[in-house]
Parts: C-alpha cells; structure tokens; sequence
C-alpha cells in the first residue's frame, strides 16, 4: 500500500461521539476548536480545545508510560517475562499502580529481544496483570536479549509509523516504514532499530521542540493539536484533558519534528484548511473511511473502549 488510508471512524475518536438517533439524522458538531497556527520552518501546529458539552469530562489523572516506568508502577515483558516464550506481536504488561496508566499507540519500547512499537492506545486499570498488548517490532535485525524486560524510551513514532501500526496493522509495513525513516536519517544502525532515527534526528528536532513547547506550554485549555509538514495535514492528536496533553505534549512535537527535518519541501498550513480537516475528521460517522490524499491521521484518546483490565 503506497499510501496510508485516513480512518476516521476507526480510531478511539469514535467513543466520543454520540450516537443517537438525532445525531444519526444530521452531522454531529465539530467537537474541538482550533487555535491560532504556530508555524516553525515547514511545520505548523495549532492547538486544540475541547467544545462538546454531551460528554463528562474526563479529570482523571493518567500515568504515562515514562512516568510510570520511572516510578516502577508498570512491567513490561516479554510474554510470560522470559525470552523463550516471546512473540513478536504481543508483551504482557502489568499495572502495580493505584492509578490507570495510559499507553499511547506509537509509543516506542526498548528492550527484550527486539523493540517494540504499542499497536493500540489503551488505558491500563490498577491491578491488571499480564494484560497482552499488541505491538510490532521497530528493530528487525535482531531476535535476542539477556533481559525479557522493556523499559519506555520517552519517544513516540513519527505519523506514518503509527499509522502502520495502529491501521495497516502488518508488520512488513511496519519494517518498511522503519527502513524509509533510517534512509531519510541517513543513518544504518546493524539491527535494523528506529531507535537510530530517533538519535540521528535528536538535535535538529529540539530546534523545532523548543520553539512550539515555549508557545504551548503555557496554554492550560489545550487538549491536543492539529499538525501539518509542507502545507499538509499530516495528524491529529487530542486527549482526555490538558493535563494529559501536557504530559505527552513535548514527545509528540519531537515525533512531528522528526518528520518535518526529514521530509524535503516546505509551505504552511492555513487556519482554515486546519479548521477543515479537524472538522471532516471529527464529523466522520462510525464505520466509514476515506481514501487518504496526504497520509493524514486521527488519534483521539483515552476512550471507554481504550480501557483494560486483567
């Protein structure tokens, strides 16, 4: 597939609009306001604020996955927490916390016997053990490890990798994917890792975190934003609150980053084709897709759906 379909209705946005009858019979209102754009070199970000008013909001103070990794509040493993029973395509995870965990597709882990990148958001309740979470390997030259252990690196995968993820849901586009990226970072690391990229692509893309983090760290209303690389929208990403925005906040721009430094072109995005995009992508009714013209994604999490328990 040369190009990634735009699945509106198939991510966790979904959850968070009604389904009634009334709604059913004419378009559910836009759920989010766009900001004003911010625009550094050929990336534009605009902030998100929430505007439904038929949801509860959602106060709830999540760890994140860096955060519970330091506080050792999560295990990740290989199945069974040893290396003779890993597979590729899952690990167990087990929340030791008295708080949910959030664990966002896209998510980045090292370790084991190769690293993994999480297939599907999802919110990890108190208690769960050996919950199995989908993943895909981001290192496909090496299968071995002294540890079964991972731990989170803080990063998350640049859009077109989460969409091969989180949508395509194969593992040889996953692969393909990491490949392209490692050959736009010009970089060859032996074990085939996306953690090459990341590192290649560190210090040009803390120029762009720095410049959008100082402009959106201060906005307390955020849930999210609107993104676009040369003038075309390339994802969505809001959250349950701003607080869990905040968390997340400086590895998405560094995953956008990412991205932006290594794909040539250049252009903005207007307010208006970002306000149009958010608006075709958050009206989409359950179950329908759209042929993608520029590789554009939607996440939207936690959702009910998200949430898991062993």
């Amino acid at each position: 597939m040369s190009r990634l379909r735009r699945l509106f209705a198939v991510s966790a946005a979904v959850a968070l609009l009604s389904t009634s009858s009334a709604m059913a019979q004419s378009p559910p209102e836009p759920r989010y306001e766009v900001g004003k754009p911010l625009v550094y070199a050929n990336l534009t970000v605009a902030p998100l604020y929430t505007t439904a008013t038929d949801q509860p909001a959602d106060d709830e103070e999540y760890l994140t996955l860096l955060e519970a990794t330091k506080s050792k509040a999560i295990e990740v493993t290989e199945l069974e927490g040893n290396t003779a029973d890993a597979q590729v395509a899952a690990v167990h995870v087990t929340n030791t916390s008295q708080k949910a965990i959030f664990l966002m597709a896209g998510e980045v882990i090292l370790g084991g016997k190769q690293d993994r990148i999480i297939s599907n958001t999802t919110v990890l309740e108190p208690g769960t053990t050996k919950l199995e979470l989908a993943v895909f390997c981001v290192e496909k030259d090496r299968w071995d490890g002294r540890t079964a252990a991972f731990k989170a690196s803080g990063k998350i995968g640049h859009s077109k990798l989460r969409g091969r993820a989180a949508y395509d849901k194969e593992q040889d586009g996953v692969w393909d994917e990491v490949a392209t990226q490692n050959a736009k970072s010009k970089t060859a690391p032996e074990t085939s890792t996306y953690k090459a990229s990341l590192e290649a692509t560190q210090e040009a893309a803390s120029r762009y975190v720095v410049f959008f983090e100082g402009k959106l760290a201060a906005d307390a209303r955020a849930v999210g934003v609107v993104v676009a690389i040369n003038g075309k929208p390339v994802a969505i990403d809001a959250f349950a609150n701003p607080r869990l925005f905040g968390k997340l906040r400086p590895a998405l721009l560094e995953s956008y980053a990412l991205e932006a430094v290594t794909t040539k072109g250049e252009g903005t995005a207007s307010a208006k084709k970002l306000k149009g995009f958010v608006t075709e992508a958050t009206t989409a009714k359950e179950g329908k897709s759209a042929e993608d013209s520029g590789d554009c994604l939607l996440y939207t999490s936690p959702s009910p759906r998200d949430r898991q328990k062993s």
